[in-house]
């Protein structure tokens, strides 16, 4: 079945609202950092505000999108690669373009953890002639993942490059390292960006008085890192099956040398489960409600090498079904 498409929801603009700025604040951070907790935590504050949310994802379906609560958001959802680079950035302009005919206020846009956003104030200075109603950027709220942040950094440059560009910046996870990891991660956030406000979080949980303070105004410019020359192998994968909790684990084990993220929906002998991997944590929970009629998965690898057919096969055997795996990517 093809997910239910969510896209923005136009509306006629009041003649009052036609200079009125729409607030953009980017959410930033490397696959598993706790962006999508962050979220729900501004659009329960923001939640009197008329909002909108872009939400990015490196597979072809839209996992977190499922994630995000808020009633009356005008979602829009750009899947299959990074926003800033070539192979989404038509479709994010016109995205952008869409939505300033909207009469939202503040427009919360979650990038793919993939994503390095140094060119976004070129993207929306390009964009300018053809809004309906302008954009201002207020800021970039940056996550740190603390369990994984140390490995990965000087292996993707684009994490490096969220941290440069963020103005808040939460080293999340912080309940989960020891003090000095947490230390030694502080340090290193620090030699980056020296500007930004620093926060050890847990849950993404700040005070929101934090979150109005005026940016300290960080501005990049330049050529982003994300090329589709450096895609990640990426697969998304469905079934039909039922599937127990022990063939799951069994399946998700045999990625740990391989996939730096795993996360989708099973459907699950007593109802759905959700997944999340980021590098060595593992997570099967229950989940309200299965939102999608098959099994959808989403693999993301370490780096450009395929592993497809292993994917295949080991889907095989674990739940003994042969899946539909999605492995398309347009540059």
């Amino acid at each position: 079945m093809k997910q239910e498409e969510k896209t923005v929801c136009i509306v006629e603009v009041r003649t009052d609202m036609k200079n009125k700025a729409i607030k953009i604040y980017l959410i930033a951070g490397f696959l598993g950092a706790g962006k999508t907790t962050f979220l729900n935590r501004l659009l329960s504050e923001f939640s009197n505000k008329k909002v909108g949310v872009l939400v990015n994802e490196f597979g072809s379906v839209g996992v977190d999108g499922m994630l995000i609560h808020g009633d009356g958001l005008q979602m829009t959802e750009l899947n299959n690669g990074s926003i800033f680079c070539s192979c989404l950035r038509a479709n994010f302009t016109k995205a952008l373009v869409e939505i300033s005919k909207t009469d939202i206020e503040y427009l919360f846009i979650e990038s793919t953890g993939m994503g390095d956003p140094v060119n976004m104030h070129t993207l929306l200075k390009n964009l300018e002639k053809y809004v309906e109603r302008p954009y201002m950027f207020k800021e970039t709220i940056g996550l740190v993942d603390s369990v994984n942040f140390l490995e990965y950094v000087d292996t993707f440059p684009a994490i490096e490059n969220q941290v440069l560009f963020s103005d808040l910046i939460l080293i999340n996870k912080s309940d989960l390292v020891t003090k000095e990891v947490l230390e030694e991660t502080y340090k290193k956030v620090k030699s980056i960006n020296e500007k930004a406000k620093i926060l050890n979080t847990e849950y993404a949980a700040i005070p929101m008085s934090i979150f109005y303070q005026e940016p300290v105004g960080t501005k990049l410019g330049g050529d982003t890192t994300n090329k589709p020359r450096n895609r990640m192998s990426t697969y998304t994968v469905k079934s039909q099956s039922i599937c127990k909790k022990e063939e799951i684990q069994k399946f998700l084990d045999l990625w740990k040398e391989k996939a730096i993220r795993i996360k989708g929906f099973f459907k699950g002998e007593n109802g759905c489960l959700q997944v999340s991997v980021v590098g060595e944590m593992q997570k099967i929970t229950d989940f309200s409600t299965m939102p999608f009629d098959e099994n959808v998965v989403v693999i993301i690898g370490k780096d450009q090498r395929e592993f497809l057919e292993e994917v295949r096969v080991g889907w095989e055997v674990c739940f003994g079904e042969t899946p539909y795996i999605d492995t398309k990517f347009k540059a």
